[in-house]
């Protein structure tokens, strides 16, 4: 239907304009918000996925927590068993070892003197150390029983701390003899 306006130009309401909106210009701006967009709500969409799965995942941990609970209960009574029978098991060892031990330090050392040495006194000096007296025609022997001692098992950081020389007499002959004072670790 064709419609036709008859009132004068001043009295007529203003006809629609039609407005054109250029494309170019349109499609560039929207394309530039779609490609930040589309980005962004993709990555919020894969975070609130990952989210929703750990909060899964935490749940089923919680549930086999639970479940497992009477077995953690019981093994951590069974480590507090093992550790209580370890700590006996030390005990009865270093008992044992400190019944044998200055046995085993004598042996050891009187099968090491070497000859022309003559011990006077052996000193245990806690449960690790020990001083070893005594005397000698020369260095040299005393050298030896330091090295001698330095291979065992038993002795460790042999260490010579006194050497000095002295003149015995006995039944009027004089002799001449090295006094020495060692000092030794016990590794066991």
């Amino acid at each position: 239907m064709i419609s036709v306006n008859l009132l004068p130009k001043e009295e007529r309401s203003p006809e629609r304009q039609v407005v054109t909106i250029p494309r170019r210009q349109f499609l560039v701006p929207l394309g530039v918000v779609l490609a930040l967009i589309v980005p962004i709500g993709s990555l919020y969409l894969m975070q609130v996925a990952k989210t929703q799965g750990l909060k899964a995942d935490i749940i089923l941990a919680e549930q086999e927590s639970e479940r497992l609970k009477p077995q953690i209960e019981k093994i951590n009574q069974l480590i507090k068993k093992r550790e209580e029978l370890n700590l006996k098991l030390n005990l009865v060892r270093d008992l044992n070892r400190a019944r044998t031990l200055p046995v085993q330090l004598l042996d050891e050392l009187s099968i090491q003197v070497p000859n022309h040495l003559w011990l006077t006194k052996v000193t245990q000096n806690g449960p690790s150390a020990m001083t070893i007296e005594g005397l000698t025609f020369s260095n040299l022997v005393v050298a030896d029983l330091m090295s001698r001692l330095e291979r065992t098992d038993l002795y460790r950081d042999v260490d010579l701390t006194v050497a000095e020389k002295e003149l015995i007499v006995e039944e009027k002959i004089a002799r001449p003899l090295v006094r020495f004072v060692l000092t030794t670790g016990i590794t066991r």
